[in-house]
């Protein structure tokens, strides 16, 4: 049986949870080592090979947090470019 809505949500999930690790590799967050040690740690013939959904349930809460994680991140980059909420003014113009 075909599932073409499930899997371009699983190919969509997918992807967006490694934009997100890939972002999170950029920060000092030690979640990165966390995340990429349960994605390590698990078999990587699943990975690989087209395998049943049921498979996927060890580590799929990894792609929904990163994706959430990318998600949030483009939007905060959206919302405030060059990182303008970071910077201190130093001088009292009114």
């Amino acid at each position: 049986m075909v599932r073409t809505p499930q899997t371009i949500l699983i190919r969509c999930e997918a992807i967006a949870g490694i934009l997100g690790f890939l972002l999170l590799l950029h920060t000092n967050n030690r979640a990165k080592w966390i995340l990429g040690a349960a994605w390590l740690g698990y078999p990587l013939i699943y990975y690989i090979t087209e395998a049943f959904p049921r498979y996927r349930y060890p580590v799929d809460w990894t792609f929904v947090l990163l994706g959430a994680f990318t998600v949030t991140s483009l939007w905060a980059g959206l919302r405030v470019p060059n990182n303008q909420h970071l910077q201190v003014r130093t001088s009292a113009t009114p």
